[in-house]
């Protein structure tokens, strides 16, 4: 419709012009052109129009090209910050311009985003809670034990609603056909082809999410063979490829859920299968000086109470030892460390929790803890 040359006046006939300005235009004729140059290839004679100027068509890249590696958990993050929407879940997406990607909350109908979080930010977040939840559960027989338990018999109530609802979809199919001998309107076949196909795909769907579930049956048999093999697991932990974190947290947890405490903090809570919880906080993953106030507070009082550095580090888990040194001294410091800083340190300015032997050898930590207590009680 918009390269009709018609609306400019033109009488076309079997695809030609057959007489210019035949009536007055309807359209103006540079808006004509203007749409005309970006639709049609050829011009008014049907030869290579030389002001062609097309849209670039949308190019979906391959994602295979893309940077960096998919969410872990997507699927299994959810939210209550929509009051209209509990427990909603979580979008992972391709952020292009970043070229990262990150887990949003959208609002719909409006589609507008609340809020968005960097996808390795919060899948490190849950790394480490799993990773200690796998130290304590393979450590202590009872919560092992309490941990096939409380999988082996997950999700049954959610087995017999799927089931249940299989039952309901084929019964109403079933009645579709029997209904089909009194029908003799053409409309009416057709929107009960439609209910019937509708029906159809439900339990299609219905009976993937059901094997899914009972597929944990399998995985837990395997859980109990792998015993072993998680103290290499946990040994090489950094070397575990993320579809197998991914089947590991859905063996010992349900989901995730996010909420927003402040502009630059998120708090995400792991609900595990036997009923407990673990939190942790996104504050101390930003590269910047987005810190609250709580934080650096804890930080100062922990220095200036000469607590020693594994403590320290083990409350700022995601700094090496130099960063807090230099936060320190850029909000109370005047830019220097504290001199008189007397915490136990042995430790180098690149350590981290995560390389300190507290955090490898649980024994020494509370040993570590016994000392500090009764040098405190000391006179």
């Amino acid at each position: 419709m918009l390269v009709n040359v018609a609306y400019i006046g033109h009488w076309v006939h079997m695809g030609a012009v057959v007489q210019w300005n035949n009536h007055d235009p309807i359209i103006p004729l540079d808006l004509f052109m203007y749409a005309f140059n970006r639709l049609s290839p050829t011009d008014f004679h049907g030869e290579p129009n030389p002001d062609y100027v097309p849209y670039r068509p949308w190019i979906r890249h391959d994602k295979a090209e893309r940077c960096a590696e998919p969410p872990t958990y997507s699927g299994l993050i959810y939210t209550d910050d929509l009051p209209t929407h509990p427990h909603k879940r979580l979008a992972g997406i391709w952020n292009s311009h970043a070229e990262k990607y990150e887990y949003l909350l959208n609002e719909y109908p409006y589609r507008s985003t609340v809020w968005k979080l960097r996808a390795f930010i919060l899948d490190e977040l849950i790394d480490e809670m799993l990773l200690a939840r796998l130290r304590a559960t393979t450590i202590d027989e009872a919560a092992w034990a309490a941990a096939l338990a409380s999988f082996e018999n997950v999700d049954q109530s959610e087995v017999r609603r799927l089931k249940a609802a299989i039952r309901q979809a084929e019964t109403a199919k079933d009645n579709i056909i029997a209904s089909l001998g009194l029908l003799s309107n053409a409309e009416m076949v057709a929107r009960a082809q439609a209910h019937f196909e509708k029906a159809d795909y439900e339990i299609a769907n219905l009976r993937t999410e059901l094997a899914r579930i009972e597929s944990g049956k399998q995985r837990s048999r395997s859980l109990v063979e792998a015993r072993p093999a998680l103290e290499l697991v946990i040994a090489r932990w950094d070397d575990v490829p993320s579809e197998d974190k991914r089947a590991l947290f859905e063996a010992f947890a349900q989901y995730v859920k996010v909420s927003k405490i402040s502009r630059h903090t998120k708090q995400a809570v792991v609900y595990w299968r036997d009923g407990t919880t673990s939190r942790r906080s996104t504050t101390h993953k930003s590269l910047g000086y987005f810190w609250e106030e709580d934080d650096l507070e804890k930080l100062r009082a922990m220095v200036e109470g000469d607590v020693d550095q594994w403590e320290i580090l083990r409350a700022f888990p995601d700094y090496t030892w130099k960063a807090l040194q230099e936060r320190y001294a850029y909000n109370y410091g005047n830019g220097h460390w504290r001199s008189e800083y007397a915490g136990h340190k042995p430790y180098g300015r690149y350590t981290r929790w995560r390389g300190t032997e507290e955090v490898k050898d649980p024994n020494l930590q509370a040993a570590q803890l016994v000392t500090s207590d009764c040098s405190i009680d000391q006179p």
